[in-house]
């Protein structure tokens, strides 16, 4: 059964507490339809970007998520989600190179003892 995405976001409103209850894909599958109608507004668009890169992360689809969360800044740079995830991307990049400097230094290290 198909649904139609409401420019007021209520196919959000169901999509969120479709993921609020764990029911993950089906969330996803609603804020997909939202994203792809061409009668939802530009900000209920940037919104559901931002959720199925969130339910992608979620379900280890980490690639996924961050292609998702790219083309959210990419198309909607002034938008509250793009303005939130790049700064929580750009965390997660530090986080991750870190921890490949780490994974290097300590392997670098075995490889002399």
């Amino acid at each position: 059964m198909a649904t139609v995405a409401f420019a007021n976001g209520q196919n959000i409103t169901l999509a969120k507490d479709f993921y609020k209850h764990d029911l993950k894909d089906k969330g996803l599958e609603e804020f997909i339809l939202v994203y792809h109608n061409s009668s939802s507004s530009q900000a209920v668009k940037s919104e559901a970007l931002f959720w199925i890169g969130q339910i992608s992360f979620d379900q280890g689809h980490f690639s996924v998520a961050i292609d998702d969360w790219n083309k959210l800044i990419e198309l909607y740079p002034e938008s509250e989600f793009a303005i939130e995830i790049n700064a929580k991307l750009i965390q997660l990049s530090e986080v991750f190179t870190s921890s490949v400097d780490e994974n290097i230094s300590s392997s670098l290290a075995k490889s002399y003892l």
